[in-house]
């Protein structure tokens, strides 16, 4: 139960309807009341509005005034997890509506500046920080979120955070929110390569490299490690560039 608000209208400036609708939850209160000395005590079922703040809305506008099409924008203030800014059932099941910039697009977007931050990266942590944000990626599987949640979800560094907003190509592309899906991130953002100074080049699975390979050593120098059966091998005319 909920209390539903409705308001229909035409926009002044461009002549557009519009459509605002707002739900607040439905709550339990007290009521206490003093009846000839003595407190009278009341349980209300179905108090709406008790908090002002707690609501969900959208507003939609028609794309033209004969149009059929119509694009809004929503917000949900009765969801706690701040990396899911709205809920799935909000927008698709009460709205039957859907997120304009579809789940592949989204998710291809975020791959794709993730992998060429950590690729342009010169700084060595920077790199390790940028692939190890893209196995984190995997938590918002599912998730309504947008470009700017996932970086402040993943608590990224000054440094990695702007080297990814420099490859989204506007500030409203990185509010944009569509429904990640982690296995279509996978098929972009999937292996893991370091080069050392010896021209070695070891190539594994981004989520799984921490695992296969043992990085030993202080300072600079390191000594990596691995084993297991040899399944395949290849030359080629030049070695891949970056680390992802």
């Amino acid at each position: 139960m909920g209390l539903l608000f409705t308001m229909v209208g035409e926009d002044l400036k461009t002549k557009k309807n519009k459509l605002v609708v707002s739900r607040f939850p439905a709550d339990s209160g007290i009521l206490a009341e003093v009846d000839k000395g003595s407190l009278n005590v009341q349980l209300l079922e179905r108090v709406f509005m008790k908090n002002e703040k707690s609501y969900k809305a959208v507003m939609y506008r028609n794309l033209t005034k004969s149009s059929s099409n119509w694009k809004g924008k929503a917000i949900d203030r009765q969801i706690s997890d701040f990396n899911n800014p709205t809920s799935k059932y909000w927008i698709k099941d009460f709205l039957e509506s859907d997120f304009s910039v579809t789940s592949a697009h989204g998710t291809t977007r975020i791959a794709e500046a993730l992998k060429q931050a950590a690729n342009d990266a010169t700084d060595i942590d920077l790199k390790e920080e940028l692939a190890a944000a893209g196995i984190l990626l995997g938590g918002f599987s599912g998730k309504a979120v947008s470009i700017d949640s996932i970086i402040s979800g993943l608590n990224l560094s000054n440094s990695a955070a702007e080297a990814i907003r420099q490859q989204v190509p506007s500030k409203a592309a990185r509010a944009e929110t569509f429904q990640y899906d982690h296995m279509i991130f996978r098929n972009i953002f999937r292996f893991k390569s370091v080069m050392i100074s010896n021209g070695v080049m070891i190539t594994a699975d981004a989520s799984e490299f921490d695992n296969v390979v043992d990085i030993s050593g202080k300072g600079k120098i390191k000594k990596f490690s691995t084993s297991g059966e040899v399944v395949n091998q290849k030359i080629q005319k030049s070695s891949p560039k970056g680390i992802l």
